[in-house]
């Protein structure tokens, strides 16, 4: 009889128990219909219960924060604006404190693009001159992936891209090129075609620096590793691109050459455009830069290859001064700077005569005699390594986070490049600089003091080298101008 009791005082517990939730699920629902009957047809049955979510318990509490839409905004927002301008003819850096008196203009290298040169550009930036507004930086967007069709028709899209620029900023006064790599022979040729023979002005503004670092100024056929792939180079003439072509002196008008000259077919016053401007400065590796050599960079044709006894010859036997015998913990050492004597204080004179030259080097010996005549300050620069990676380290090559680790050691030669670069200058002159007042202009306008320049001996050396080749080029086949 328990069990039975049990059973039957169970199951009126559960019966009792199903009662009153179906009476409780009836009183939630009642109110429900009660607020939707005094709701008026546009009221929402969930606006009450919103607003008690919406209510903040606590200050934090219910504020909304903007969600970007990706990560990636936020993890380049200090690289875009460090670069400030995405379009193809807008200055990186600009600053409103002042209108601009002068403009510099970086141009890349070969395949390269302007985020080669983010480590220069900030330190740039952290300069009084720049960010003052003073100076105004312009790196250039417009030959970016157009790089192997030539170095003429990318210095004049580098000319078209510096008028572009000038044009929007009256208050300059003077301009400064600064090309790296290939970089710098789109700086000569785009120099070339804004200078007016009548004022001596680039794109109407005085011509202040002209800076090159690591430009194969004289090609690349007799220098470093290309010197060995020449019998390569007929097989393959087909298959080069217009760049190449040029750089290996195998276009069919010599490019190079003819931007050695001032007058010619392009239309190009090469030679007095580099003198006009007032400092003229070339920086080059010493050893370990496999793409350009010592000797092109330099204007030194002798110089086929650095070795142990060719780094001592350079450094120690031209007269040069020393900067810093001593690395910094990476091994960089920005160690020497030589000078090459303009033309008018005693330097190598280049005639105008015609000759037919066989020399298998003389048309790279011509072209550096002439462009020596300018006058020239060489920096040069050392990376002692197994590697040969020096030639993108010479400007702490930023492309990238491997590359900013790898080329971290360059960054030595990048502030010594803007102290160059924000070095004060003389007061521009409304007449048209001569080589003298250029040489005087460039002294005066020095960082470092030079204590000596290039020994009698060997400047007296290149006018003779020259007289017996007649001093003028002219390629086998083909007329002189």
């Amino acid at each position: 009889m328990a069990p039975s009791f049990a059973l039957a005082l169970l199951r009126s517990v559960r019966e009792e128990n199903n009662s009153e939730n179906r009476t409780n699920l009836s009183a939630a629902e009642q109110p429900s219909d009660s607020v939707d009957s005094a709701t008026s047809p546009r009221q929402k049955p969930r606006k009450k219960l919103s607003q008690i979510i919406a209510r903040p318990s606590s200050p934090l509490q219910g504020i909304r924060l903007p969600r970007p839409s990706s990560p990636l905004p936020l993890l380049r927002r200090s690289h875009t604006q460090s670069m400030a301008a995405t379009k193809p003819d807008a200055p990186f850096l600009e600053h409103k404190h002042q209108p601009p008196t002068s403009i510099l203009v970086l141009s890349h290298g070969l395949q390269g693009t302007v985020e080669d040169f983010s480590y220069l550009l900030e330190t740039l930036d952290s300069t009084d001159e720049v960010s003052s507004g003073r100076i105004l930086v312009h790196a250039s967007r417009v030959n970016t992936d157009k790089t192997h069709d030539g170095i003429d028709l990318g210095g004049l899209r580098l000319a078209e891209d510096i008028r572009h620029t000038v044009a929007k900023h009256s208050s300059l006064q003077s301009i400064s090129l600064v090309g790296f790599s290939l970089g710098g022979m789109y700086v000569r040729y785009a120099a070339a075609h804004l200078y007016d023979q009548q004022t001596g002005k680039i794109a109407g503004l005085t011509a202040d620096k002209i800076v090159m670092v690591a430009s194969p100024n004289l090609g690349v056929r007799q220098f470093g590793v290309y010197r060995f792939l020449q019998s390569m180079i007929p097989i393959a003439h087909g298959l080069l691109f217009n760049t190449a072509k040029q750089l290996l002196l195998r276009d069919e008008d010599c490019l190079l050459e003819l931007m050695t000259r001032n007058t010619h077919a392009k239309g190009g016053a090469f030679m007095s455009a580099i003198m006009a401007f007032r400092q003229k400065v070339l920086y080059a590796n010493l050893r370990n830069d496999f793409m350009v050599n010592y000797g092109t960079a330099a204007l030194d044709e002798d110089v086929k290859q650095i070795s142990g006894d060719t780094l001592e010859r350079v450094m120690n036997g031209f007269g040069a001064t020393t900067i810093d015998e001593d690395a910094d913990e990476k091994g960089c050492r920005v160690c020497f700077e030589l000078e090459y004597a303009p033309a008018a204080d005693g330097g190598a004179r280049v005639r105008d005569q015609r000759a037919q030259l066989h020399d298998g080097d003389a048309v790279e010996r011509v072209m550096a005699a002439r462009l020596r005549a300018a006058g020239w300050s060489v920096i040069g620069v050392d990376f002692p390594m197994p590697a040969p990676l020096a030639h993108n380290r010479i400007v702490a090559m930023s492309r990238n986070m491997m590359h900013t680790w790898m080329n971290a050691s360059g960054r030595r030669v990048v502030h010594h490049l803007v102290d160059q670069l924000c070095a004060p200058t003389p007061s521009p002159s409304s007449s048209p600089p001569s080589s003298s007042s250029s040489s005087s202009s460039t002294a005066q306008a020095r960082l470092f003091k030079r204590v000596s320049r290039v020994e009698e001996e060997d400047r007296a050396t290149q006018p003779a080298l020259l007289s017996k080749l007649s001093l003028k080029l002219s390629l086998p086949g083909r007329d002189a101008d």
